[in-house]
């Protein structure tokens, strides 16, 4: 059994950074491939359609999205979240949004369980993130100031 004990990232105007400094560019060449796959899944904006109502604005997503035969889509809808107020509403739906492509990730046997929780930060969200897979490694992320 291997473990991977906890990273932390955060989220700025530039990307995703390490909060321990490292890198960025770095990040997806010398992370876990479960630790890539999890922030691929999680941190991809996510097409919307049908868009919800009264939402006139980008519905984003991956172009090759369309060319899927199985009808799913790449990444997240967190990114729907991020012009809105931190209120407790707001932390349940981008843990629903973030369950998503966790769920996708279950299916498709990359990963076993996850959870998922998110709180608010005096700038912006933290998404706390664990998954394990079914040979014991355990993965415990943290994307501190989403939108912060």
């Amino acid at each position: 059994m291997s473990e991977i004990t906890h990273r932390r990232y955060l989220w700025t105007a530039a990307g995703l950074e390490s909060a321990d400094g490292d890198d960025p560019l770095s990040l997806y060449s010398t992370e876990p491939e479960i630790v890539q796959t999890v922030l691929i899944s999680l941190l991809s904006d996510r097409h919307i359609d049908p868009a919800p109502p009264g939402y006139n604005g980008d519905r984003r997503g991956w172009w090759a999205d369309g060319l899927r035969s199985d009808g799913r889509s790449l990444g997240s809808r967190i990114w729907q979240f991020e012009r809105g107020n931190v209120t407790t509403a707001t932390l349940r739906g981008i843990e629903d949004a973030a369950r998503e492509p966790l769920d996708e990730l279950v299916s498709d046997g990359a990963i076993a369980t996850y959870s998922v929780a998110a709180s608010s930060l005096p700038r912006g969200v933290q998404l706390s993130v664990q998954v394990a897979r079914d040979d014991g490694t355990q993965l415990r992320l943290a994307l501190d100031r989403l939108w912060g």
